[in-house]
């Protein structure tokens, strides 16, 4: 609580003081709990110490009667560890949005690039069987007819040219 934070020694210290006079600088006809003199029962407000450090606090006021007068008891809970950690984890929630969009986007692009890949090695398949059917046909031609010219009668080193021509035909076509 507040009056934790100011270590007062003891309780009658603060009691009818006006809490300006432990924890923030300010005149008390300016007070930031007051709310303008309307009945606040619960509030959040942002309380400065004298040393200068923040305080987020919940402010709860409730009338009393204290000795046959009705008083108003002010108090005030500090949370300024939990508002950090809400703001922190605020931040930790936008930042992993934003990684999440970003996972996102990247598994889209992924996925976009597999399907261009997966079309370009289709259009690659479909090219090389068109190739080898064009090849084939006109390769099967030239060694047949080295084949047929092979047996006519040739000389020697004719021959020799004409198996050389069939033979890297059968080649063309094993590789093919």
């Amino acid at each position: 609580t507040a009056r934790s934070m100011i270590q007062v020694n003891n309780i009658d210290e603060i009691i009818g003081k006006h809490c300006s006079d432990y924890l923030c600088e300010i005149d008390q006809t300016k007070c930031p709990v007051m709310d303008d003199k309307q009945e606040v029962i619960h509030s959040e407000r942002v309380l400065r110490k004298n040393n200068g450090e923040e305080l987020a606090i919940l402010k709860s006021v409730t009338e009393i009667n204290m000795e046959g007068e009705e008083v108003l008891l002010e108090t005030f809970i500090d949370f300024t560890e939990h508002k950090n950690a809400q703001m922190k984890l605020n931040k930790t929630l936008l930042e992993t949005e934003a990684l999440n969009r970003h996972l996102e986007e990247q598994t889209e692009l992924a996925n976009r690039l597999t399907a261009e890949a997966q079309c370009a090695n289709v259009a690659k398949s479909e090219f090389l069987a068109n190739m080898s059917h064009e090849i084939r046909t006109p390769m099967n031609a030239i060694i047949g007819f080295g084949q047929i010219l092979s047996e006519a009668n040739l000389t020697k080193e004719q021959h020799e040219q004409i198996m050389m021509i069939v033979e890297s035909g059968n080649g063309l076509l094993a590789l093919i």
